[in-house]
């Protein structure tokens, strides 16, 4: 099953413009592993819940030195949700397929991680969700990449105080820490 979604030229080009990224995170991967490939030197935690695009991931992956595989999702707390196949998105339809969802907040804390530089989110419609279950880590985040499917003010709500959010079209948002270098790529 090859996923709907690729990561846009754009999302690639912001990306790689980034230094110093030691610590990234890709909530929702999918099968896509260009974050890798541009910058193979840093550490990579991915999250993928689909059972299907986990099994081509891990094959993908194959024992690289750095990159930290979990077959699950992240949210706003600590549950088991329906997701729908299909449309590749955790659902309140009854879907048969009932997957876990961690928060990230706990994933950091379980690890022992201290920080993140980059922190992609594309959960096809709870990118809000992760951010509230980061409540904290977010707080030790660089940049955030997202997209907003609700309304895009409550993401303002959870990062105003801290990062200033750069609207790059259609849904995808990227947020730089207040104080944090540019992107080269990034002209506003």
């Amino acid at each position: 099953m090859e996923p709907q979604t690729k990561m846009s030229l754009e999302e690639l080009k912001i990306f790689n413009s980034l230094s110093d990224l030691k610590v990234v995170f890709d909530v929702g991967t999918r099968i896509d592993t260009n974050y890798i490939d541009l910058k193979p030197e840093a550490e990579y935690h991915l999250f993928e819940p689909n059972p299907e695009f986990f099994y081509e991931l891990r094959k993908k992956i194959n024992k690289k030195n750095k990159v930290f595989l979990n077959n699950y999702g992240l949210g706003s707390k600590e549950d088991k949700l329906s997701y729908n196949l299909g449309m590749q998105k955790f659902m309140e339809d009854g879907s048969s397929m009932v997957l876990p969802i961690k928060t990230l907040d706990w994933y950091m804390n379980d690890k022992g991680i201290e920080k993140i530089d980059f922190l992609k989110i594309d959960t096809e419609g709870m990118d809000y969700e992760v951010l509230q279950g980061g409540y904290y880590s977010i707080k030790k985040t660089r940049y955030i990449q997202y997209e907003h499917w609700n309304d895009r003010l409550c993401f303002h709500d959870i990062l105003d105080n801290d990062f200033i959010l750069c609207y790059l079209g259609g849904r995808n948002v990227f947020c730089i820490r207040r104080g944090e270098r540019w992107p080269n790529s990034l002209i506003l």
